[in-house]
């Protein structure tokens, strides 16, 4: 007996025991990463079930319901319902992002946080509680994230692409006593404390400022920029992680149409 476990030992080398170790990490790690990968299949699973639900509430455009009598958009009192924060819905022509999107105190409210107020991956879209979500001022921003199932704000980074952009050209905000048609301006992608971008000044410097930042910093170019941009109008940008670097944001530009 005691000759056979001499024998064990001897073959119990440095070299077995580190290699049996790296096995049961690498068993370990992959264990780890399955359950990640399963949790967050149960993550997007859920939130689609949310964004099905949601549809249910999707206002009709004007040139669906050509027999309003005014623009009062009873889907978003019933979202309201379901929660006060809710303060409209985005849709942009031919993309993935049709969802309803919240006023938030803050800009971690809703990050991880859906519609019902429960835990969600993918949170909600929401507006930057700086500038208000009446859509009255210069600028207002809408912020989402960009998922790696395609959900909520991905399809901004299509934009970079310039077929992509020039086949997309337009939007709409749906709001509970307005409905705002909206314009493409431009595609941007720029750090997240750009004030050019970001800036909530109300004064003609950082308007001007503002558009000039747009015209030079459009990724696809000047050209591609309206010349009649003027501090009057009235922009909706929507912005989302891009991960060009740790703090790079993409930011789609939208101007809301007047008569």
């Amino acid at each position: 007996m005691k000759e056979a476990i001499k024998k064990v030992r001897k073959r119990i080398t440095p070299g077995l025991c580190f290699r049996l170790l790296l096995s049961i990490l690498l068993i370990v790690i992959a264990c780890v990463s399955l359950l990640r990968l399963a949790r967050g299949n149960q993550e997007y699973t859920k939130e689609k079930e949310v964004h099905k639900k949601m549809l249910e509430y999707r206002p009709i455009s004007q040139e669906e319901d050509k027999g309003a009598e005014n623009q009062v958009n009873p889907q978003i009192q019933e979202l309201k319902k379901i929660n006060p924060d809710v303060a409209g819905w985005v849709y942009l022509n031919g993309t993935s992002i049709d969802y309803p999107f919240v006023a938030a105190g803050d800009y971690s409210e809703y990050l991880r946080t859906d519609i019902y107020g429960d835990y969600s991956l993918g949170g909600t879209v929401f507006t930057d509680y700086r500038l208000g979500a009446d859509f009255t001022g210069f600028q207002t921003i809408l912020f989402g994230h960009s998922m790696d199932n395609g959900s909520m704000f991905m399809d901004l980074l299509n934009f970079r692409d310039r077929e992509y952009f020039k086949a997309h050209r337009e939007g709409v905000i749906y709001l509970e006593k307005e409905t705002l048609e909206l314009e493409l301006i431009a595609c941007v992608v720029v750090d997240a404390t750009q004030e050019e971008i970001y800036g909530v000044k109300d004064t003609v410097e950082r308007k001007t400022q503002f558009l000039k930042s747009l015209r030079e910093r459009d990724v696809h170019g000047a050209e591609e920029t309206p010349k009649d941009l003027a501090i009057q109008d009235r922009f909706v940008l929507l912005s989302t992680c891009s991960y060009e670097h740790n703090e790079a944001r993409t930011v789609v530009v939208y101007r809301i149409k007047t008569e």
